[in-house]
């Protein structure tokens, strides 16, 4: 399975979603992406992380295929994941930058950075740029949610109503979807 670009419209129990939600004015509250492996990469207060997926985010979480992101450019993208996660990224996340968009403050060259403008820098990394006469600079989530370039998935999603008790073996008893290794997969 080729990366997929992922986007939160709400980030349960998470007190950070809702400032950037207050910040942005938008619909939604987190970016990352989906790997290969079914595993969420982001960056996260700290700093760049994979990590399985919580079954309470279900309801929440919305998939997208990237436009031009071909098997090769995948691949790319998954082993500048491993670089960041080895160390080898400057990123870390910043809360002073939720504040610096609100307030159309240049960013600074530190490597601090929010959520979305990871995921606009990795794939600008890569020759695929999610938004087009845009910078990294100013990318909220809700930004990369209206993207035309983030294009709405081929396979069903799950149908948000999943509780984790409906979850049996991996697969949701209302929809079907199949939670593997963290990771919605079809």
């Amino acid at each position: 399975m080729n990366v997929k670009a992922a986007i939160w419209t709400k980030h349960p129990g998470d007190l950070l979603g809702t400032a950037i939600d207050f910040v942005t004015h938008g619909v939604a509250q987190h970016a990352g992406f989906i790997r290969g492996n079914g595993m969420i990469h982001e960056l996260y207060l700290p700093k760049v992380r994979d990590r399985l997926l919580n079954p309470q985010e279900i309801p929440f979480l919305k998939t997208f295929d990237i436009e031009g992101l071909t098997d090769d450019l995948s691949a790319k993208l998954e082993r500048h994941f491993d670089v960041m996660l080895s160390g080898g990224g400057q990123e870390n996340y910043s809360i002073e930058d939720l504040f610096r968009i609100l307030l159309n403050i240049p960013k600074p060259a530190d490597g601090s950075m929010v959520c979305s403008q990871y995921v606009f820098h990795m794939l600008n990394m890569i020759g695929v740029p999610p938004l087009v006469r845009c910078t990294e600079d100013f990318i909220s989530p809700r930004d990369l949610y209206i993207s035309s370039r983030l294009i709405e998935p081929t396979i069903p999603q799950c149908c948000g109503n999943c509780h984790e008790d409906e979850v049996i073996d991996g697969q949701c008893q209302n929809c079907g979807s199949t939670i593997a290794s963290g990771g919605i997969t079809a």
